[in-house]
Parts: structure tokens; sequence; C-alpha cells
């Protein structure tokens, strides 16, 4: 071979060892090229990024362990089907000709732009699919920011916030990926990789961390042992949540309820704020399989776990302490604000890294603020589930069909930009949910067989086919913010307070949604000529309401948040 396939450096013939990575050229070599040859031309393959440097300082041990534990990993999973190779940002040697200065090797730190990962992941994936004809499906960033970072991208809704998400590593369009995303461009190009990230937390060790790669192989070997759903929700959200998850009750799946009182229960699922810290462990599930949570969340200090709202206080409902008390390998789905947030946090500070350094192998939740259906809204309007509903039910759903864990998120987003002119809103959820896991695993491996190839196929497919052009303008900000010409622009905008009335008084009459005070205003203008306007209100207790409309200044859409 002429290059080294667990880093892809360049290697002469004679070599024994790579010269950028130090494996076994012919072990690795060997075995991979052997083991592909008994599968289909056409087999996944990926990537595990990471910077094996400052892995091996953070968890304490040499290099040479954490390479040992990594190609075992790709081994294994090699037998399973996913081939994965390493490709390790401490000493990396680009790979195309149009990249390459003689002698040079990257060395990144987590202080660098996230733009240069996402170069240095462009050349090996050019190079593997462009020359070496391979089919890279999967990107496993194994690490947290501090190893790998999170790209911040632009907060859609909010200016001067930011968004923590991976998303940018799947979509390898260099400097235009921002852009692209802004004006909405993106979402009808391809995506290359399905990316998942194993977060390396402060308190994670050694044994914790070669623990959560044993696990998927057990769970990519053997599947899940299925033994039930748990979902807990806050209850302005039972009805919304029975929605959701209506055909695993009615198939079935959720764990046996501890009692039949309703206002404990409602359709399987656990109700908080009248379940509490205090008397969780009456109720939680420490062997169930898939653990399901429509609650509010916080990035306030101190308040880690997820909570119910009563007379506008935050009730919390269950702790870390609890997901880290799960005695089976499972999967947990978050609608919650913050609900995956896991910068810079221990298990005792984040539902993510106790889930994860526990028994956890995939993990699905916000990075911000998200937004979702209310039980008013839903009965009063027959509104169908929005936005974090569908990405939490679709993964979910799909999952359980056989897909893997990244195509069932690529699904789960495409199905969200299929029905409504694509507004910020719906950037904002597309980008901050992310996966935590590997995305290539499959949860009940034995149905992938049954699955149509055009389905799995799809996950690769663009998301979003009807996708155009967009600007964006801000027509009102409370703040003051902005150029003199866009306050001028809100002051002669008459039809401004009679619109914010007109909504008010909807939101009031309709849903019983009581008057609230306008802070921004946005106006969306596709390239075709649509117009639509996004309105976001302030809520009460913190939470927000997003309310869009068509140019006919018709209601298409309302969102709370779940903060």
């Amino acid at each position: 071979m002429s290059f080294c396939y667990n880093c892809g450096s360049r290697v002469e013939p004679g070599d024994r060892f790579c010269p950028a990575c130090g494996a076994p050229v012919e072990t690795i070599s060997g075995e991979m090229e052997a083991s592909m040859a008994t599968n289909d031309s056409n087999a996944a393959c990926g990537y595990l990024f990471t910077n094996l440097e400052l892995l091996a300082l953070k968890l304490k041990v040499t290099q040479t362990r954490i390479r040992k534990i990594l190609e075992a990993y790709i081994k294994t999973r090699s037998q399973q089907g996913i081939f994965y190779s390493i490709v390790d940002v401490s000493c990396y040697e680009p790979k195309l000709a149009v990249n390459q200065v003689a002698g040079r090797v990257y060395r990144l730190a987590p202080e660098d732009d996230w733009e240069v990962y996402q170069r240095l992941l462009t050349d090996q994936y050019t190079y593997d699919t462009e020359t070496a004809g391979k089919n890279v499906r999967y990107l496993f960033i194994i690490g947290g920011n501090d190893i790998i970072p999170m790209p911040e991208l632009p907060h859609y809704i909010n200016p001067g916030e930011t968004i923590d998400s991976d998303l940018p590593y799947g979509f390898l369009y260099g400097k235009q990926t921002l852009k692209m995303l802004a004006d909405h461009t993106l979402l009808a190009k391809p995506q290359m990789m399905h990316t998942g990230r194993l977060p390396v937390s402060p308190d994670m060790d050694i044994s914790c961390f070669e623990a959560y790669l044993k696990r998927v192989i057990q769970v990519a070997d053997q599947g899940i042992d299925f033994s039930g759903i748990y979902g807990q929700v806050d209850s302005s959200w039972k009805v919304v949540s029975s929605l959701i998850t209506e055909q695993f009750r009615t198939s079935n799946c959720f764990v046996p309820s501890p009692s039949d009182d309703e206002t404990y229960i409602y359709d399987s699922l656990v109700l908080t704020p009248d379940v509490t810290r205090m008397n969780i462990g009456q109720f939680f599930h420490p062997e169930a399989s898939i653990y399901y949570f429509n609650m509010h969340g916080s990035d306030a200090p101190g308040m880690a776990g997820f909570y119910g709202i009563q007379n506008g206080r935050n009730i919390e409902g269950i702790t870390p302490a609890e997901l880290g008390s799960v005695r089976k390998p499972n999967v947990v789905v978050t609608e919650a604000c913050y609900g995956a947030r896991f910068i810079q946090k221990d298990a005792k500070e984040s539902m993510l890294v106790s889930s994860i350094n526990n028994q956890t192998v995939l993990f699905l939740g916000a990075s911000r603020v998200a937004y979702g259906c209310t039980d008013d809204l839903l009965k009063n309007k027959h509104c169908p589930l929005i936005q974090a509903d569908i990405m939490a039910g679709v993964f979910m759903h799909t999952l359980c069909m056989g897909y893997t864990a990244g195509e069932a998120l690529m699904l789960a987003r495409k199905d969200l930009l299929s029905t409504l002119d694509i507004s910020n809103s719906h950037l904002v959820t597309l980008t901050e949910f992310n996966l935590f896991g590997d995305p290539a695993l499959s949860i009940f491996p034995e149905y992938e067989d049954e699955l149509e190839e055009e389905e799995s196929a799809a996950s690769m497919s663009i998301l979003c086919a009807h996708a155009e052009r967009i600007e964006v303008r801000t027509v009102y900000d409370c703040s003051g913010s902005g150029s003199l010409l866009d306050r001028l622009r809100q002051s002669v905008d008459r039809n401004m307070q009679e619109i914010i009335d007109y909504i008010n008084q909807e939101l009031y009459t309709v849903y019983g949604i009581k008057p609230r005070s306008l802070k921004r205003a946005f106006e969306i203008r596709s390239a075709s000529g649509r117009k639509s306007m996004l309105y976001q209100f302030a809520g009460n207790y913190g939470n927000e309401i997003l309310v869009s409309m068509n140019g006919k200044h018709q209601i298409i859409e309302i969102l709370t948040s779940k903060i």
C-alpha cells in the first residue's frame, strides 16, 4: 500500500510501520484489505476523528495505549461491517497534492478554528472517496470540545448568540458552509457524513472510555436487549408527548407503570412536577432500553437535571444521578433546552455526561433553547408535531426500525423540513440537536436486512429538495440595536403594532395565552418571491413564543421554548 489504512499517511514500499502514526502497516492494511475483500465493495467506511496526543493526556495514559484501544475497536467494528480509520489531528499529513507542502505535518490544537479541522477532514474525505474509491459515510468524533472543537454557529433567532453544533463536520463545503446554511442553500446539498461524538468529560478515565467502546461493540453485535421505554414529561406537554410515543404505547413497548393515578402517570408517561427528585425513585426504571424526556432544561449553574414548571417555578423531576444508576445499555432522547450540554461538565453537572459515562450508547439532545408544541396548541388548533417533537419522535422510531443512529438523525432532519416553508427557527432546531455516540451504531442490527435499499440510501441524500435561497431581515428589535436605517424602517412600519395586536388577540382567544411583548420580528423572503414573517415574543418565566405567519398574515406555526 502507498497509504496507511489507519491514519491515511503515505508509507513507502517495505515500511513495516507507518512513519506518521507508528501503526504496523502489514497488520492493519493486511487485515483491513482482507476484510474489505470479503464484503461489498460499497462497504460503509468512516473516521475516528480525534487528537491522540491530547486524548492521551486527558485520560492519563500513553498514546500507544489509546491507539491500541482504538485499533481494537476498528478491528471489531470492521467485522461488524463498519470500516473505521483514525484521523489524528495531532499528526496529520495532507493526502492531496494541492494541499501538500513538502514535509508539512499538521498539529492542531483546540484553540484552532473549527474550519481548519474541517479542511483536514475534507482532505482525507476527498482522497478516500475520489482516489481510493471508499464509501465514507460516518464521522465519529472522539473527545469533547477540548479535543476536537465543536463549531459555534451564529444563532438564527437571537443575534449575538451562538449554537454549539457538529453539523458542519458532516457538510464539507469549506468557508461557504455557514453562508450556505444561513441562506438555506446548504439544505439542498448532499451531506457527506453522518456525525456523532463521544464527549470525554473531565471525570472520564481510561476504564470508562474503554467501557463505552465495548458497550457499542456489544450492542452492534447483539442489539439492545429490549426491556421497554421509560418516558417522563412536563404535565403541560403530556398530550403532545403521548402523540409522539403513541406507536410505542400501542405496541406495549413502555415499561409497566407503577401507578394508575393520572396525577403521576398519563399514557404510561411519568408526569412532572408531581413526580420530583424527592419521589422519582418510586417511578424511575433503571433497566429500560430507551429513555425519553420532554421536559424543561437550563444552562444556569447548579441546574443539571430536567424540570417541570409549577406556578412559574422549576421543579426538578430527574437528576443526573438517576441516569447514572441505569443498569443496561440504553438510548437517551431529550427535548429539553440545553439537554445535551456537556462542555467542561462532569457527571454531576450534565445528564449527557452522566449517562454516557454509565450505560448509554446513544444520546440525542439540544445544545441551546429547544422549541416544540404544547397541549393547548395541539387541542385548540390541531397543530401537527413541530420542531423538537419531530426530532425526538422520528429519531426514536427510525432507530427502532433498524437504521443507524446517524441515519435516524438525518431522517429526523428531513422530516422537520418536509412540510413547511423553512424559517430561521428550523435552522436553530436543525443545528442545535446533536448526536452523541457512534453514528454507525444500529441498536437492532437484526432488522437491517429488512430495510429497502432506497430507504437506507435516503439518509445520505439531500436534506430538503425544495430548499431555496432566502434573505432574512430584522424589521423590529426591542433592544434598539441595529443601524439607524434599521430603526427608521421600524418606525415607519405602520402595520407593525396592528399585526402585534392581532397576534396577541389570536393567541389569547384561541390558545388562552396572555398578551406578550414583542422582542424581535424577522422578514423572510425567498428567491422565488415568497414572503413570511417570524415574530419572537417574550414569555412568562423566561420561556419564549415564536409565531410564523405567511404573506397573507395567517398564523402557520406557533412554537414554545422548553426552558
